[in-house]
């Protein structure tokens, strides 16, 4: 069993936080673009509301990192962006599109607070209206903008639960007011277990968070019940999936692939996935993505998966 750290009850707050607009060469749209920024935009945009930081700070390529605490010290104040998050929608009912944006903040220990942020297009800036923070080490299951407000499903942890290991399914609704992002509604949805990952086809997009998965052949995986199946890169397999002792634990049983000749690339991509798969000790959520943590021949790592609705059937031969 994995290491767990001390089991404490989370208070998760969400503040009010105000952005400020700020420009800067790189992240300045054209004077004459219109629509939400896009991501490169917000990747290197000027965020603020942030409220660990007493400061606007300005992102360059995603990422932000302030002075060390402790003068030749390591450990040093980052923000940076949530890898490609975007969404876009009306926010403010004036016809045009803002964009909602997701940036990180970790002070130097175990704790990383995660911010929803909406930026806007204005006189040739890419402005930052609105901040509200989502919580430490928050999942986000998916999110979309729907009748103008922005929502998130996200995985938190519940009383009880070690910080490892959150179990919340809670879906959570903001509005952009005048007076910045405010949370209107807050649902809980249940509890974390294999079932949530059914409905959508998962199709493999990274083999870890830097190396990327083939285009050709598509990796896939489909949960029903207890259950996974899809392809493997030359031939359909299946397994078992099964919840353990913690949310997000799970037991992996009997991965098995159907017989046929497998060359190549296909070959080298089947047996690298079903070794890994049936490495899987545990599974959660980042950005929308399906994440699949594995521990296989001493070392860690994690398959990230992109949704894909169940109507449009993975790739086969």
């Amino acid at each position: 069993m994995m290491r767990r750290s001390t089991v404490f009850a989370m208070l998760l707050l969400t503040l009010l936080a105000g952005c400020e607009r700020h420009e800067t060469e790189k992240a300045a749209p054209p004077a004459n673009a219109t629509g939400a920024p896009t991501l490169d935009e917000l990747k290197n945009a000027t965020y603020s509301g942030i409220d660990a930081l007493a400061e606007h700070v300005t992102l360059v390529d995603g990422l932000w990192q302030g002075e060390p605490f402790v003068v030749g010290g390591v450990a040093r104040p980052r923000l940076y962006y949530a890898r490609d998050f975007r969404l876009t929608g009306d926010l403010d009912g004036d016809g045009n599109d803002e964009a909602v944006a997701l940036v990180g903040y970790s002070g130097g220990g175990t704790g990383e607070l995660l911010y929803v942020t909406v930026m806007r297009r204005e006189a040739g800036a890419t402005d930052c209206v609105g901040a509200a923070l989502l919580g430490d080490r928050v999942k986000i299951r998916d999110a979309r903008v729907t009748d103008g407000r922005i929502v998130i499903d996200v995985l938190q942890v519940g009383p009880g639960d070690p910080v490892c290991c959150p179990g919340d399914l809670v879906t959570r609704v903001w509005q952009l007011t005048a007076d910045g992002l405010v949370e209107v509604r807050t649902t809980p949805t249940g509890r974390l277990d294999v079932s949530v990952l059914a409905g959508v086809v998962w199709v493999l997009k990274w083999w870890s968070w830097d190396e990327p998965a083939p285009a050709e052949p598509e990796v896939s995986a489909v949960f029903e019940g207890i259950r996974v199946s899809g392809f493997a890169g030359c031939q359909a397999y299946s397994a078992g999936f099964r919840d353990a002792d913690f949310p997000g634990e799970v037991h992996v049983l009997a991965v098995v692939a159907d017989e046929g000749s497998c060359i190549g690339t296909a070959a080298e991509v089947q047996s690298r996935f079903l070794a890994l798969f049936g490495a899987v000790q545990r599974y959660s959520f980042m950005n929308g993505m399906l994440l699949l943590e594995y521990k296989a021949d001493g070392r860690t790592g994690t398959m990230l998966f992109e949704r894909r609705p169940l109507s449009v059937p993975p790739q086969s031969e």
